[in-house]
């Protein structure tokens, strides 16, 4: 009846495992810059040649490319990771508030499953052509007020639920510190973004710097 989860990852595997993602990180980056630079080359899209419909497959800002794709499968996996933790915490837990905080995992798990499924739907900037958000889109709270309120819950949770997980564990805290600093960081990214655009000489025109959409 009990559901037991083994997993066992020796140091040069776990390397391994690392390098294999950081490797495809650092393909999907390039892929980006190379891609941005190509394109905004072009006086127009049907003036490139073949080699546009594979550069395209790397940048990581269009939808439906290998590279969206790629990201939210890396978010995926963390929520299915998160549904691990849930399942192998659950067997040795004894006490009642623990097992209530347990729970934490499941909510982790939502969180990347609902930014896996917007990584690759975009549901961020589509969300506002649902009939009750269409009221909103000129009056407070605005939709991005209300991605941001959802963020900023999400960043609290996450750092009370990690730092509670995870705070005797010295690299972990330095990961999740690392990670809730670039989540805040996308308000951030998004708000300068916007002044970028407005203050262009011709905002039509406008493109986004490729150095912002390599860090977002």
């Amino acid at each position: 009846r009990n559901f037991i989860i083994s997993v066992f990852l020796g140091l040069h595997r776990l390397i391994k495992i690392f390098s294999a993602f950081a490797f495809g990180n650092i393909v999907i980056l390039v892929g980006t810059w190379i891609f941005k630079l190509y394109y905004r080359n072009l006086p127009n899209w049907d003036a490139g040649g073949y080699i546009k419909y594979l550069l395209i497959q790397f940048d990581i800002s269009r939808e439906n490319t290998i590279a969206t794709w790629y990201s939210a499968i890396l978010l995926l996996l963390i929520g299915f990771f998160s549904l691990l933790c849930f399942v192998a915490d659950k067997d040795y837990i004894n006490s009642k508030r623990d097992r209530i905080l347990n729970y934490g995992w499941l909510l982790t798990a939502t969180i990347f499953f609902a930014l896996s499924y917007d990584e690759i739907g975009s549901l961020h900037e589509r969300i506002s052509i649902l009939s009750p958000l269409k009221l909103f889109q000129n009056t407070p709270p605005t939709v991005q007020g209300f991605f941001i309120i959802t963020l900023i819950f999400a960043v609290l949770f996450m750092t009370v639920f990690g730092w509670y997980r995870v705070r005797r564990i010295g690299r972990a805290i330095v990961f999740l510190t690392i990670g809730i600093l670039m989540l805040l960081s996308i308000p951030v990214q998004e708000h300068h973004e916007m002044s970028l655009r407005h203050v262009s000489i011709n905002p039509d025109s406008w493109h986004r710097p490729i150095f912002l959409i390599l860090f977002e």
